[in-house]
């Protein structure tokens, strides 16, 4: 058997694994999720993984899905491994949420422009996706933060009591 200190080490290897396995599947559930409404708004009689634009790429429906759901995956992990950027205590909560505003985008921005969710001819285009995503970001940013300042507060009111 392992000495206590191994133990622990393997078991928080398998809880930050299992943590990315789940991240992975969130990512390509919150993929299925959003293109699903795009094809339900878009009144498609095929399902698109993505653009279908990124489809006209490949011979099968198949391979382009899976790329997508891949791509969302990694989203999910890599998503989950910059959320660790608001443990580094040295920075102030605005280095550390504009590091990560700055990050995201890099990746989101990256996955779509693969994944053709955009056609970027001008420059007026590029601000708007920019624009979008700051909007939405900071939406879900802000919900993270009242979340967070709920649970300071109900561990400030416990220590008092």
């Amino acid at each position: 058997m392992y000495n206590k200190q191994t133990q622990d080490h393997i078991n928080s290897v398998s809880l930050f694994f299992g943590k990315l396995i789940i991240n992975f599947c969130i990512g390509v559930t919150i993929m299925v999720l959003i293109s699903t409404i795009f094809n339900l708004a878009n009144g498609s009689k095929l399902y698109y993984a993505t653009s279908p634009a990124f489809y006209e790429d490949f011979e099968t429906h198949l391979i382009p899905t899976l790329i997508s759901f891949g791509i969302g995956g990694i989203i999910g992990v890599i998503a989950t491994l910059l959320s660790e950027i608001y443990s580094i205590e040295k920075l102030s909560l605005l280095c550390k949420s504009l590091l990560h505003l700055g990050s995201m985008f890099v990746l989101i921005f990256s996955a779509g422009y693969y994944l053709k969710w955009y056609h970027l001819k001008s420059l007026s285009e590029i601000i708007s996706v920019l624009a979008t995503f700051i909007i939405i970001y900071f939406v879900i940013w802000t919900i993270g933060y009242l979340q967070a300042k709920r649970e300071w507060q109900h561990i400030n009111d416990q220590l008092k009591s």
